[in-house]
């Protein structure tokens, strides 16, 4: 794996217009790895980052395929849809919030549905809100997210935050909805392993075309951006499956 940087295509929000590409660029990667203050500190894009390890055999660009950074739900063995979102993203949030229910209840719960969650940050507070999920114990992750979905309010900015401020701002607002202490939180957000393997994978989606939130990846191995109403969305996987 090269040491150099690479320049890659910020992603976008399914509503975000084409001019708001050089913002995002700007903001995730304007001015260079220390622009972030820390946060995506020099030794994540420097070093190479620790890869999602996948079980022998299995091809990298199959997307459908479980690694162990995985946050996952339901049956080993059962047809698999992947989501890749942001924790600050508003269309993740509501399909935490509206449809997940519905797809737990008809397919995860039954066994027919494995249910593979993947981080795709979006932002440098997006960033670390997943480091600092990451920290949890692993049965604690996924509730977590759910938490931090349904708690936007409470911890997402309604402003820009200078690069300085991204850190304590988080673990301020965002690890009580999780549970843990401020000082906890500041803890887990500067955990290196983590940072690192979490820029791989978002670099990994990105070299396989993911570029915007929310994208799932449906059992069938074809692509989804967007919501769509509850039933209609279960029944699109269900479709997908066969």
């Amino acid at each position: 794996m090269p040491t150099s940087r690479k320049r890659l295509r910020p992603a976008l929000s399914p509503a975000a217009a084409p001019g708001e590409i050089k913002r995002r660029t700007a903001l995730w990667f304007g001015g260079g790895v220390l622009a972030l203050g820390g946060l995506f500190g020099a030794v994540v894009w420097w070093q190479s980052p620790t890869a999602p390890r996948r079980a022998p055999g299995t091809a990298e660009s199959d997307l459908l395929a479980e690694t162990d950074a995985d946050l996952a739900v339901g049956e080993v063995g059962a047809s698999v849809l992947v989501e890749y979102a942001s924790l600050t993203c508003s269309a993740c949030a509501a399909f935490a919030i509206q449809i997940w229910p519905e797809l737990e209840r008809r397919m995860v719960r039954p066994g027919r549905l494995r249910f593979l969650y993947r981080d795709f940050p979006l932002d440098s507070v997006a960033f670390a809100a997943s480091v600092m999920v990451r920290a949890l114990p692993a049965e604690r992750r996924l509730p977590a997210i759910k938490d931090l979905y349904a708690q936007r309010d409470a911890w997402v900015p309604t402003r820009t935050l200078r690069p300085s401020e991204v850190r304590r701002w988080v673990a301020d607002r965002a690890g009580p909805v999780v549970g843990l202490e401020p000082t906890e939180a500041f803890r887990a957000i500067s955990d290196g392993g983590w940072e690192r393997r979490i820029a791989r994978m978002r670099l990994e989606a990105q070299t396989a075309g993911i570029d915007r939130v929310p994208t799932f990846v449906l059992p069938n191995r074809k692509r989804f951006v967007g919501l769509r109403a509850p039933a209609e969305f279960v029944s699109m996987v269900e479709r997908a499956r066969s």
